[in-house]
């Protein structure tokens, strides 16, 4: 009861600190919050060892977490006041909510089978749901059969956007398949964004190919260099529908021309392509089966439509130039890590955005290495989940609770011969790692037997990367292609360009 009122008083100064005349000396009391909330949360553990005393004490730490960013964090302070605030309000909820939970339980006296029994059966109703979520975005993403057909004159014309920064063979590669394209309307533009490499060098080889070489400028204020990148590519650019792909996609033939009939035959203002994925040679096979499907799974086993949030992959999109006027360009949104998210969510608010998976016409190949996927979930990691902690543990606790732990229930039951208990878990089990064949599969096209193994690993695999991901955003740098991509200091920006909700193209 001590550790409880002294949990209480703790969390009434915590929240203190935020008031603008306390928060003048935040570093400071920040500290000695962080030694007392771990003093305290220690003791209140210790005096109940008890699943839900555990989980009293992880939101204890996430607390702490964000009490150190308040001391010494890299954020400007306004903007760290007030986004660290709403993180405190959100874990002392949780612990509130866990508190009631105990004392609800304590009260109905349940017995650890009946809440072994609700929990695996939870577990089963949230696979089902994962296992309908994704089978209905596997079946729309399906690129349709095109029955109209389009002359070259019908054709609009596309240019194919893409930034480059200390790239070598898998800009080639690219570049080659570009060119071999049948689209009779191509325009190929390649920046070199202030490599210290031979890029630029490669780019210009291709010149007599018809591709263009665009020197480009280094980012300022707020600009991540990605987005300034694409900026300037989308000012340079002449066509009426605009493709940003990466280095490491190659291209089909006729993939240009299959993906601009699909996207006038669906009348879409924009699409994603799920492209086909490839290991590199000398590549083992195993780390990427665990990582490139953790980026897939995140588009495709929610139900984020349902959201607002449509399924995006930056690898490879299509878009029409007026919805990138209309919706700003680039500079409304220029220090967001995926700033296709937004143009791709005024697209869908009148059904004018489309998520597609390559196949054999729209013919679409990455080839990424196993790092680079490392550092791509890294850099995405964080930002997806808002740079917020609450939102890092909430995801957390899904996973381990809903994705883990039906797992270790069927284990634990079939030791105890509790075979009803075994029978639900392990449906349950069964239905998520059949959920996770399918990303695998979707991945790389291909059933691969070691997924069957590999699923509660890749769990915990992302589970690492998204605190590994959080604490390098907060209290480091996140490197990309050299660059820092995580904006130390936000800036304030006054007005964006307006966004309009109505545009005429989609209709």
């Amino acid at each position: 009861m001590a550790a409880l009122v002294a949990l209480g008083a703790l969390s009434a100064v915590e929240l203190l600190m935020y008031a603008p005349l306390v928060w003048r000396a935040h570093r400071p009391l920040a500290v000695v919050l962080v030694i007392l909330l771990a003093f305290d949360s220690g003791a209140l553990f210790a005096a109940n060892m008890s699943i839900c005393g555990g989980l009293v004490l992880l939101v204890a730490l996430y607390r702490i977490f964000n009490l150190l960013r308040v001391a010494g964090g890299q954020r400007q302070t306004e903007y760290l006041r007030r986004k660290a605030f709403l993180t405190t309000w959100s874990l002392l909820l949780y612990q509130a909510v866990l508190l009631a939970a105990e004392w609800g339980f304590s009260l109905v006296h349940a017995s650890r089978y009946t809440a072994l029994i609700t929990w695996a059966l939870a577990t089963l109703v949230f696979a089902l749901v994962l296992l309908a979520s994704t089978l209905r975005n596997l079946r729309h993403t399906i690129a349709p059969a095109v029955t109209n057909n389009f002359s070259d004159k019908e054709l609009p014309s596309i240019s194919v956007c893409i930034p480059a920064r200390n790239e070598t063979a898998a800009l080639e590669a690219c570049l080659r398949s570009l060119i071999a394209s049948d689209y009779p309307k191509l325009e190929i533009l390649v920046l070199d964004d202030c490599s210290q490499d031979r890029t630029a060098e490669i780019i210009r080889s291709f010149a007599h190919d018809g591709v263009r070489f665009i020197a480009g400028v280094e980012p300022s204020g707020s600009w991540l260099a990605k987005n300034w990148a694409y900026q300037q590519l989308s000012e340079e650019a002449n066509g009426e529908l605009l493709v940003f792909c990466g280095v490491d996609i190659t291209w089909g033939v006729g993939a240009l021309r299959a993906l601009v009939t699909t996207m006038l035959h669906k009348r879409k203002a924009m699409m994603c392509v799920i492209p086909t994925n490839r290991v590199q040679s000398g590549q083992g096979i195993r780390f990427s089966t665990l990582l490139q499907p953790i980026r897939y799974a995140w588009e495709m086993c929610l139900p984020r439509r349902r959201f607002q949030r449509p399924p995006i992959l930056s690898s490879c999109w299509i878009v029409r130039r007026e919805l990138l006027q209309q919706s700003g360009g680039f500079a409304a949104d220029t220090n967001s890590i995926a700033p296709e998210g937004n143009l791709a969510r005024a697209a869908a608010r009148r059904d004018g955005y489309s998520f597609v998976r390559s196949d054999t016409s729209v013919t679409a190949v990455s080839q990424k290495l196993a790092r680079d996927q490392w550092d791509t979930t890294l850099r995405t990691r964080y930002p997806q989940l808002r740079r917020r902690p609450e939102l890092v543990l909430l995801l957390t606790a899904i996973q381990c609770g809903g994705l883990l732990a039906p797992l270790g229930i069927f284990i634990g039951s079939c030791v105890a011969g509790s075979w009803v208990l075994a029978a639900v878990s392990g449906i349950a089990s069964a239905l998520l790692l059949f959920v996770y064949c399918l990303v695998v599969r979707l991945t790389y096209r291909r059933f691969l037997w070691r997924s069957l193994i590999l699923g509660p690993i890749a769990v915990l695999l992302s589970i690492i990367l998204q605190h590994y991901s959080m604490e390098r955003y907060e209290f480091s740098d996140v490197l990309w292609k050299g660059r820092n991509v995580c904006i130390p200091v936000m800036q304030v920006i006054p007005q964006l360009p307006k966004l309009q909700s109505n545009p005429s193209h989609v209709n």
